[in-house]
């Protein structure tokens, strides 16, 4: 049987030299990869090749989940707690204020901004999107006036309708999210409104 000619080796170069210097190459690119060497990939596109399925659940419903649960067991806590804070509303207000505020800024802003699919996708649900140190401050001076609203406001316009009506947790929550989501649609048609005139200037200009 005639055997087959071996490949010619000429000059005594390995012919399986060049493969391997593009494998090691690869493995090279590969360990030393980085953020700057890297192509940008958006994290939509990254969620739409994941693994991880699609929730059906609607994501204003899970951001009023949370801006519920939150102040309703803060109110808890605190206005069921501290039984004797309800005879001086003033009191109840300012406390539940600084806790709330605090809650906001350390809890609640944070899920929020971790549930989104993508950075930034639930801004619209926070009233300072932008995380800084002068928000922790500012989250708490919203949460009195919307702890004050509610208080004073939602509960006055309630016994209404509902004589006798007392604050308690659910109730609570619940005029506290609508508060919060009512402010939040003046500061959506304020900066819509903004906008449009800039807008309008330029096209103008």
């Amino acid at each position: 049987m005639a055997k087959s000619p071996k490949p010619s080796n000429r000059g005594g170069k390995d012919p399986t030299a060049d493969l391997y210097k593009l494998k090691t190459r690869a493995v090279d690119d590969l360990v030393t990869a980085d953020e700057s060497n890297s192509p940008k990939v958006s994290r939509a596109e990254m969620a739409r090749y994941g693994g991880r399925s699609k929730s059906r659940i609607p994501s204003w419903l899970k951001v009023a989940f949370i801006k519920w649960w939150f102040p309703g067991a803060v109110f808890f806590f605190i206005g069921n707690g501290i039984p004797h804070l309800r005879e001086n509303g003033e009191n109840l207000i300012v406390i539940l204020g600084i806790v709330l505020g605090m809650v906001t800024d350390l809890l609640t802003d944070n899920m929020i901004r971790f549930i989104a699919p993508t950075d930034g996708e639930y801004d619209q649900f926070l009233m300072f999107a932008k995380k800084r140190y002068i928000t922790f401050v500012l989250n708490i001076l919203y949460a009195l006036v919307l702890c004050f609203a509610v208080l004073v406001g939602c509960y006055t316009a309630a016994t209404w309708l509902f004589p006798g009506l007392p604050p308690e947790p659910i109730t609570f929550g619940l005029f506290y999210m609508a508060c919060d989501m009512l402010l939040l649609g003046v500061k959506y048609l304020i900066q819509k409104t903004i906008r449009g005139s800039k807008n309008k200037n330029v096209q103008e200009g």
